[in-house]
């Protein structure tokens, strides 16, 4: 169309786009929380407090991973899939199981279609790589009672139950983590627990010496029932040792101490276990006196006769361990034994001995003859920090 001369040319203005408001994005932790509320609730109508746990450990796992796979789907599938997974880890679908559900059931209770449960089920157990029998997603209370968690192969490829192995061997499967827990570990703080929830635990008195040395170095000390581990730790710091060596008990014919230390390598350890028998297990229950040994360093080979003298009663307000009495120092770790204990008193005693510069700047100065039962008492007191703990 043609306009007139002078005339403008029309403009026609474009029609401006209205574009619809983005919506938020829920980032891993919302998405997580929404999943977990989900299950939280499921389980406490349905299940119990041991599959919430799971099922939120689980629902953490996968959230961690990047990219989180909970961004793609909705929170119920996902829900329902973990659900799922720790229910068929468990066989929650076992008439025998308590608590007992039919998978299916978890589908219809969140609205999710039974194929693409089983479906969501699959793929995360292919994300965590979970399998039957799987002590990760065991539920605790089941471990006891499930000898298919503590089956493992050893180097020559035969199965073994690690939970009759020595600790050292737990301790490394559990490093792997092929066993929820150190099965030695365990017993042995089931038993200290036993002995701290007591109300009437016996006192003990002893006297230990020292074989070999004159005048005698000794000690006399009262300490409550406990095991024989603790038993050790109190002759250590009574004697005034360091805890730097090997040591076991000698009782009755039998060997006792701690089978992570004491087993060789090549054949478990046989005799006592220290961590875990009590001395109330061993001593005479009418108080009749009861005579063994007690050997430390297996390379100075200290031996010391400990008499056990007894049980009397607590004293009201008496703090325990105590040492009531005793005559003369401990020798210095590492001395050599009878034979080099008695050099280097040798050497001490006398200025111009040719090595008693050496021995002075091995140690500094030594009183053979010193001993305060307070100072020790103190020192008992206060323990030996437990080495399983220490870096």
């Amino acid at each position: 169309m043609l306009l007139p001369p002078g005339e403008p040319h029309s403009v026609r203005s474009k029609p401006k786009r209205v574009r619809a408001p983005r919506q938020a994005i829920p980032s891993p932790r919302q998405v997580l929380a929404e999943i977990v509320g989900i299950t939280d609730a499921f389980c406490q109508s349905r299940l119990s407090v041991e599959y919430a746990v799971l099922c939120r450990k689980l629902a953490e796992k996968l959230a961690a991973k990047r990219p989180s796979p909970l961004l793609q789907g909705r929170p119920a599938t996902w829900a329902c899939g973990i659900l799922r997974t720790i229910g068929w880890v468990n066989f929650l679908s076992d008439p025998s199981q308590s608590p007992h559900l039919r998978l299916p059931e978890i589908d219809q209770a969140l609205g999710v279609a039974e194929s693409t449960g089983q479906g969501k089920a699959k793929a995360i157990r292919r994300l965590v790589k979970v399998y039957r029998f799987d002590h990760r997603w065991i539920l605790p209370s089941q471990w006891e009672s499930n000898p298919i968690i503590w089956t493992l192969q050893d180097s020559n490829g035969f199965l073994i139950d690690i939970r009759q192995q020595p600790v050292a061997r737990q301790r490394a499967a559990f490093k792997q983590g092929l066993i929820p827990y150190v099965p030695a570990d365990r017993a042995a703080a089931a038993v200290q627990a036993q002995v701290s929830n007591s109300s009437s635990r016996r006192l003990f008195q002893f006297k230990i010496a020292l074989q070999g040395i004159e005048p005698l170095v000794w000690r006399r000390i009262q300490v409550l029932d406990d095991t024989l581990d603790r038993l050790h730790e109190h002759l250590q710091t009574a004697m005034g040792w360091t805890n730097s060596h090997l040591h076991e008990f000698h009782i009755q014919g039998r060997r006792c101490g701690d089978p992570e230390l004491l087993d060789n390598g090549f054949e478990p350890f046989e005799g006592l276990d220290s961590t875990r028998t009590l001395m109330s297990a061993i001593l005479p229950q009418d108080g009749a006196p009861l005579s063994f040994e007690y050997h430390y360093d297996f390379g100075d080979s200290w031996v010391h006769d400990v008499l056990y003298e007894g049980s009397p009663q607590p004293q009201q307000g008496t703090v325990y361990p105590q040492c009531l009495e005793g005559e003369r120092a401990c020798p210095p770790e590492d001395v050599g034994g009878i034979g080099g204990y008695a050099a280097y008193l040798q050497a001490m005693a006398d200025p111009a001995h040719p090595h008693h510069q050496e021995m002075l700047d091995w140690r500094g100065p030594f009183n053979p003859d010193a001993f305060n039962p307070r100072l020790t008492t103190h020192v008992m007191q206060e323990g030996m920090p437990d080495w399983r703990k220490m870096d």
